[in-house]
C-alpha cells in the first residue's frame, strides 16, 4: 500500500474525485475516494476492506430513477418486491441484515423488516458505497450481510443549475391497467396513462466558493401501477407518487475546520389492489420522512476529529378498505424517531500505524397502533480500529477492530473483526476478513400486539425476552489489475447466523392460535462472487467498457433442512457501454441472467423458472449544457407469478446542467 494519507487530505480530494460526471474512466474508478470500509477517507484501490463504489457518472448514465433500480443490476444484489416496498438481499441474507446509511448515519423506516429502496430518488446522490459481509465491528446492529452508504452530493465551485425530465410509457399488450384504477377513469375523465406511465422531474441549484457553499434540490416522481394478470381485479404494481426536497450547506471558518448542514424531506403515496374471494380490497399507504444533520470536522497535522448530530422522523399511514366502500380495519399509523450523536477521532502515528476511535449514540422511539406500548431504546457504542502495516515489501496491512453496543433493551453485544490485506505485486491484492455480526430485535418483534385477524383464527404477539441474532462470517479473495484496461475481483464467503428470530405457535385457545416471535432458526450462506471490468477499445474518441459479474449462492435454513426461499443459486450480470467522446454519444446495454429460485407452497417446493433481463439506453449531448436520452427497460417483457416486475417500458428525457 502507498504511504498513509495525512488526516483530512483525502477528505479534500473526496469532492474533487467525484464532482465531474464527464471525467474519463482511465483508472476504472479505482481512484475514487470512499469512506465506508474503514470509516475514513481512502482510495478504493487502497482499501484493506473491499469496497465497491457507484459514482455520480454511473448513476446519471444508468438511466435509473430510484435506489432500487440502481442496485438491482449490480452483481450479487437481489432486489425484490415485498408487500411494503422493494427490499434488498445481500449474500442471501434477509433485508433486515443489510444496514443502510446516509452519509454515515443510520436510516429508519423499516416496514415488516424491509427498508423500501424505492423511497430514495437519485437526484441528490453523489455516489453509493457498498461493503459486503459482516461490518458490525464498525457499524453495530443490522450489518450482518453488509453496508450500503449513500453519499449526498456536495456541490461544485461557482454557480450550478441542473434540471432533468423523464417520461415513459409501457407496452400496452402487457399493461392491462388502463382506465381500471378505482374501476374506471379518474373523476376528471382523463385515463390514468394520459401523460405516460412514468414521469420524473428534478431540479437542483447551488453555489460554492473557497469558504463555503449551499445547494437546494427538489423532485416529483410518478409511476403508474401495472397488472400482469387481467383475469382478476388485483394489481401487481402500485400506483406511486413521491416528492423530495432538501438543502445542503458547508462553511470553512478556518483552514483546518469544516461545518456541514443537511436537511431532507420526502413523501411517498402508494395504492394497489388485492382480491379476497369476490371482494376487491384497496391497500393505500403514505410514508413521510424528514431529517436534519449537523457535522463539524477539525484537522491537525496528524489527526482528524469529526462530530455529528442528526434527527430523523419517519411516519407511515396504512389503510385497507373495500373498493368504493368502508375500511376493513382502522387506519394504522406508525411514527418512528431516531436521534444520533457520533464522534470519531483518527490519528496517523506513521505510515505504519493509523488509529480510529469513536462512539455512536442512538435514541430511538416507535409508536404504532399495533404495538402493545410505545417502544423506546437507547444505545451507546464505542469502537476502536487499528490499521497496522508491518511490511512494505510486499505490503501487508492488518486491521483489527472491536465494537461494544450497550442497548437498553437487551444488554451488550461485542463485535470483533480482523481484516488482512497483502499486495504481493503492484497489480495483485489479496484480502481476507472475519468478524462477528448481530441484529437487535426490532420493536415489532418485541412489542407487537396484532389481533385484527382473530376472526380468521390467529393473532400475533411480540416477545420482550428475545435475544439478538448473531453471526460469524469469513471471506477471502483477490483483486487483480492485470492491465490499465482490465480488472478482476473474486471473493468466497461463508456466514452462519444463530438465534434467528422467527414465529412459532405459543398456544391455542378456543380455536384461535397465538403466534409469537422466538429465537428458533439457524441459517447458513456461502458462495462465490466474481467481477470483471474491461476496456477492449480505448482509441481516439472511441471508448468501450464491459463489466461482467457472476455469483454462486448456497443459502440454507438449517432448522428446516431446506434452501432459503427466493434465492437463486446462479446469477450473472453483463453491462457494455460505448462512448464516442467527440460526438457526445453514449450507448448502454445491461443484462442479468437469474437462475431458478425455490419457493414453498403448503410445504411443497416449487422452482421459479430462470429469466433474462435486458435494458437499453442511448444518450446524446446537445451542446455544452444539454443532454437527451431514451431507452427501454425490461425489453424481453418478463413477469409472472414469482417475478413481479414492471412490463416493458419505453422512456425518453432531457437533462440540462450549467
Amino acid at each position: 500500500m502507498p504511504p498513509a494519507t495525512p488526516a483530512g487530505a483525502a477528505g479534500e480530494r473526496e469532492t474533487e474525485a467525484s464532482s465531474d460526471p464527464s471525467a474519463d474512466d482511465e483508472t476504472l474508478f479505482l481512484d475514487e475516494v470512499v469512506v465506508t470500509g474503514t470509516r475514513r477517507p481512502e482510495r478504493v484501490a487502497d482499501q484493506p476492506v473491499a469496497t465497491e463504489v457507484l459514482t455520480r457518472e454511473e448513476i446519471e448514465r444508468s438511466g435509473t430513477e430510484t435506489l432500487a433500480e440502481l442496485l438491482e443490476e449490480q452483481p450479487g444484489m437481489d432486489v425484490f418486491d415485498g408487500r411494503r416496498g422493494q427490499g434488498l438481499r445481500m449474500r442471501g441474507l434477509e433485508p433486515e441484515h443489510t444496514l443502510f446509511l446516509i452519509d454515515g448515519e443510520r436510516v429508519p423506516g423499516r416496514m415488516d423488516g424491509v427498508l423500501d429502496l424505492s423511497r430514495w430518488q437519485l437526484d441528490d446522490i453523489e455516489r453509493v458505497e457498498i461493503v459486503r459481509g459482516a461490518a458490525s465491528a464498525l457499524y453495530g446492529s443490522d450489518a450482518l450481510g453488509g453496508v450500503i452508504n449513500i453519499i449526498p452530493r456536495r456541490g461544485a465551485g461557482g454557480w450550478e443549475a441542473e434540471g432533468r425530465f423523464t417520461w415513459g410509457a409501457r407496452d400496452s399488450r402487457r399493461d392491462n391497467r388502463r382506465d381500471r384504477f378505482e374501476g374506471g377513469p379518474r373523476p376528471d375523465g382523463a385515463p390514468r396513462d394520459a401523460f405516460g406511465d412514468t414521469l420524473d422531474t428534478t431540479l437542483r441549484l447551488g453555489w460554492g466558493g473557497e469558504r463555503g457553499g449551499v445547494s437546494l434540490f427538489g423532485g416529483h416522481h410518478r409511476i403508474d401501477g401495472w397488472d400482469l394478470d387481467p383475469s382478476n381485479a388485483a394489481t401487481n404494481g402500485s400506483d406511486t407518487e413521491s416528492w423530495t426536497g432538501g438543502a445542503r450547506a458547508w462553511w470553512k471558518p478556518g483552514a483546518r475546520s469544516t461545518l456541514r448542514l443537511r436537511a431532507d424531506w420526502s413523501r411517498l403515496d402508494a395504492a394497489t389492489r388485492e382480491t379476497r374471494g369476490r371482494v376487491v380490497v384497496m391497500r393505500r399507504s403514505r410514508t413521510e420522512q424528514s431529517g436534519a444533520s449537523f457535522g463539524a470536522e477539525h484537522r491537525t497535522r496528524r489527526g482528524t476529529l469529526t462530530l455529528r448530530a442528526s434527527y430523523t422522523r419517519f411516519r407511515d399511514q396504512f389503510l385497507r378498505q373495500v373498493q368504493g366502500g368502508s375500511a376493513l380495519a382502522p387506519q394504522t399509523e406508525t411514527l418512528e424517531q431516531l436521534g444520533q450523536l457520533q464522534g470519531r477521532y483518527l490519528h496517523v502515528f506513521s505510515d505504519a500505524h493509523i488509529l480510529t476511535v469513536g462512539y455512536d449514540t442512538f435514541l430511538e422511539s416507535l409508536g404504532s397502533d399495533r404495538l402493545e406500548r410505545t417502544g423506546r431504546r437507547a444505545r451507546l457504542a464505542p469502537y476502536v480500529q487499528h490499521e497496522w502495516t508491518p511490511s512494505e515489501a510486499p505490503a501487508v496491512t492488518l486491521v483489527p477492530g472491536v465494537r461494544v453496543d450497550a442497548d437498553s433493551l437487551f444488554g451488550a453485544a461485542v463485535s470483533p473483526k480482523l481484516a488482512l490485506r497483502v499486495d504481493p505485486t503492484d497489480a495483485l491484492v489479496l484480502r481476507a476478513s472475519g468478524g462477528r455480526g448481530f441484529r437487535a430485535p426490532s420493536f415489532r418483534e418485541l412489542l407487537l400486539q396484532f389481533d385484527d385477524n382473530a376472526a380468521l383464527g390467529y393473532v400475533v404477539e411480540g416477545n420482550p425476552d428475545l435475544r439478538p441474532e448473531s453471526s460469524w462470517s469469513v471471506d477471502g479473495g483477490f483483486e487483480w489489475r492485470a492491465h490499465r484496461r482490465a480488472w478482476l475481483n473474486a471473493t468466497a464467503f461463508y456466514s452462519r447466523i444463530d438465534d434467528l428470530i422467527g414465529t412459532d405457535v405459543l398456544r391455542e385457545n378456543d380455536g384461535v392460535a397465538t403466534f409469537g416471535y422466538v429465537n428458533v432458526a439457524e441459517a447458513r450462506t456461502r458462495g462465490v462472487e466474481l467481477q470483471a471490468r474491461l476496456r477492449p477499445v480505448h482509441q481516439g474518441p472511441h471508448r468501450v467498457r464491459v463489466e461482467l459479474g457472476y455469483s454462486f449462492l448456497d443459502a440454507d435454513d438449517l432448522g428446516q433442512g431446506r434452501a432459503l426461499p427466493g434465492r437463486a443459486r446462479h446469477r450473472a450480470t453483463f453491462q457494455a457501454r460505448y462512448r464516442q467522446r467527440e460526438l457526445g454519444f453514449d450507448l448502454l446495454w445491461r443484462s442479468q441472467l437469474v437462475g431458478a429460485r425455490p419457493f414453498y407452497v403448503d410445504g411443497e417446493r416449487i422452482e421459479a423458472e430462470p429469466y433474462l433481463s435486458l435494458d437499453l439506453r442511448l444518450e446524446q449531448a446537445i451542446g455544452d449544457h444539454l443532454r437527451a436520452f431514451l431507452g427501454a427497460d425490461n425489453v424481453l417483457n418478463n413477469g409472472g407469478t414469482y417475478l413481479n416486475v414492471q412490463p416493458r417500458t419505453f422512456w425518453f428525457g432531457l437533462a440540462a446542467r450549467r
